[in-house]
């Protein structure tokens, strides 16, 4: 695409290959009815490998639309290092930009008849995934994951209904792979910069949900409570 000589030559224009966390967040969203990753409405296929690197367990509050209170969420911030080909509405080819970094919501399957998490799904696969990794003495950052979209049948009130829910595959990354390599040392950078990881903020996840990391059984079970009797939730003080 053509530019504009003062953009072109602008002192801010941004090479394209430098990472960057954009000021409004770019919610990459797993689309379990169809199995792909959206974004703006765009369907950027169902493959994507990245590198993890920010989890926080969260309850959902009120005004997170279609989640209802109190359903377990993982909110996950990473770096695509391939995948993220699909089509627009037009049938042409659309890439995923690689180098932002992007949030996206974890969530379980839910039971068509009450709504309730079945304490199954992409996100249990994630936190057992991640358990697995830590037990062979690996942090969750330092892999590439690559999230599966696996197909499920089952029925709701009696009518046939298919979902999918993310299975996590993962790979240590290969040091002969200079542009994965070097994509896991830019991310260890941007891990051990506090600066950095709190501008991995997204306003509006945090206005209607709740961080549960730290917290206690009793802690959680009292925010579970209000949540359920549809009262204003506080977090309780660190």
């Amino acid at each position: 695409m053509p530019r504009h000589p003062y953009f072109a030559e602008s002192a801010d224009a941004m090479p394209p290959s430098t990472i960057l966390i954009p000021p409004s967040p770019m919610n990459l969203r797993a689309d379990c009815k169809v199995g792909g990753w959206f974004l703006c409405g765009a369907n950027y296929g169902a493959r994507l490998q990245f590198i993890a690197l920010k989890f926080t367990r969260r309850i959902a509050g009120e005004g997170l639309g279609f989640i209802p209170p109190g359903t377990p969420l993982g909110e996950l911030w990473f770096l695509p290092v391939g995948g993220g080909i699909g089509t627009d509405d037009n049938g042409r080819e659309i890439k995923l930009p690689m180098n932002y970094v992007y949030c996206t919501l974890l969530k379980n399957s839910r039971k068509a008849n009450t709504k309730r998490d079945t304490g199954i799904g992409s996100l249990a696969n994630f936190g057992q995934k991640a358990m697995l990794l830590a037990a062979e003495g690996f942090d969750y950052r330092e892999v590439v994951w690559c999230p599966i979209f696996r197909k499920k049948e089952g029925n709701a009130n009696g009518a046939p209904l298919s979902y999918y829910v993310l299975d996590w595959a993962y790979a240590l990354p290969d040091d002969q792979d200079e542009h994965t390599f070097g994509k896991v040392g830019e991310c260890i950078k941007m891990i051990e910069s506090e600066s950095t990881v709190s501008r991995m903020y997204d306003q509006e996840i945090e206005a209607n949900s709740i961080a549960i990391d730290g917290m206690s059984r009793e802690e959680m079970q009292l925010l579970l409570t209000s949540l359920q009797q549809s009262k204003p939730a506080i977090a309780p003080a660190n």
